[in-house]
């Protein structure tokens, strides 16, 4: 991963966002959300490097200068507040087809909003949402360049690079991203749901038919991966035959796929 191709975006338009660049800063997501407090036109913050980068469910996000693409898309939005929650998932859809697209990598999503190569995690999406109700915030953080993991992490953690043979352009993939997050939202405003995608997502959901472990307010049980219903929640068989619909929490898979 060339750092300079990012650092380059620095002050132009890409795929209709104004783009800023900060070589080292807390959290794209934290300046992105100060910055919807003004009237900005939809903007894609990105670092070089974060030094308090969040993850889901509290978690952080740590790496070094010029292993990962972090970014925070910042975008204006009349959507209802109830369905802010989907353009996660939108956001992970969007991921992968580009990763795709633009690395020629498969990737697979694993619920809500994690990117897999090969069963490893090499993405991570956190949408969060103005209390005015009037814009959205979606961090996305992607593992581009190789590195050395320690032996938990080697496990269950990957970088784009670990499966191509070439560089990742990041300029390329950040653009690919962006454009097809307009696509898609455009879609997902014009129904005012996210059924125009649910289909395709679904469909790249590694959970499905899959066993699962899940966590979930102060609960743990397993079950199986059955799908997802139309408010996106995993629907998962318990082992005790009931179906359980699950709409926040950890979900690890218990079988190799």
């Amino acid at each position: 991963m060339n750092v300079h191709e990012i650092e380059g975006l620095d002050g132009t338009i890409l795929a209709g966002f104004e783009v800023k660049y900060f070589d080292v800063c807390r959290s794209t997501n934290d300046i992105a959300m100060a910055s919807a407090v003004n009237e900005v036109p939809d903007t894609v913050f990105i670092a070089g490097l974060q030094t308090a980068g969040k993850g889901r469910l509290g978690r952080k996000w740590e790496n070094k200068k010029g292993e990962s693409l972090e970014f925070s898309i910042l975008k204006a939005t009349d959507i209802k507040p109830e369905k802010f929650a989907q353009l996660t998932p939108l956001a992970g859809l969007c991921v992968r087809n580009a990763i795709e697209k633009v690395c020629g990598v498969k990737c697979d999503i694993k619920w809500p909003n994690d990117i897999l190569i090969d069963g490893k995690k090499i993405c991570g999406i956190l949408t969060e949402a103005k209390s005015d109700l009037k814009h959205v915030v979606v961090g996305i953080g992607i593992n581009v360049a190789s590195r050395s993991w320690d032996e938990e992490l080697a496990a269950k953690a990957a970088s784009i690079e670990d499966y191509t043979s070439e560089a990742v352009p990041a300029d390329a993939l950040l653009k690919e991203i962006l454009e097809r997050f307009n696509e898609k939202y455009e879609q997902f405003l014009a129904a005012g749901s996210f059924m125009p995608l649910k289909a395709e997502y679904e469909s790249n959901l590694i959970n499905t038919g899959k066993a699962v472990t899940v966590y979930s307010a102060g609960e743990t049980f397993s079950g199986t991966a059955i799908g997802i219903d139309d408010e996106l929640r995993l629907l998962v068989r318990r082992d005790n035959g009931n179906i359980e619909a699950v709409m926040q929490g950890d979900v690890s898979l218990t079988s190799k796929f």
